[in-house]
């Protein structure tokens, strides 16, 4: 009993060391440009949220009195999808400026080394800097 208890706890303990994978960190290059394409999907939805908001809320007012409750209705929800696209492009902009902020903490820099030889003068070489902040 005791060898099979041990033997499971081998195998508990072993399988998730095996599978854990550790990626590689993204580029500069990946995060600008997942920053620039968010940014785009955010002003879309802002845009065309506004307009559809405005748009169904001055047509709900003229066909309230119209007599079409149909008409009225759909006004009604083109001014309710417009506020929820207005709604939902704020977390594309949120996601924008994170992406943009990993971006600038990824560069390319010169940063001073002190090569040996003989003129041990400080030399710039140039370094990917990476600052990780929480």
């Amino acid at each position: 009993m005791k060898k099979q208890f041990v033997l499971y706890l081998c195998l508990v303990l072993a399988v998730p060391a095996v599978a854990q994978k550790v990626s590689p960190p993204e580029s500069r290059a990946y995060y600008e440009e997942r920053s620039r394409k968010q940014k785009t999907a955010g002003w879309i939805l802002l845009g065309s949220g506004t307009v559809m908001a405005v748009g169904g809320f001055f047509a709900f007012g003229n066909s309230w009195y119209s007599g079409s409750y149909t008409e009225t209705d759909i006004y009604g929800f083109v001014m309710l999808g417009g506020v929820a696209s207005t709604i939902a492009s704020v977390p594309f902009f949120i996601n924008s400026g994170k992406n943009a902020r990993k971006a600038a903490t990824l560069s390319l820099k010169s940063q001073p080394a002190l090569l040996p030889g003989n003129d041990r003068l400080n030399s710039a070489k140039p370094a990917v800097a990476l600052a990780i902040k929480f």
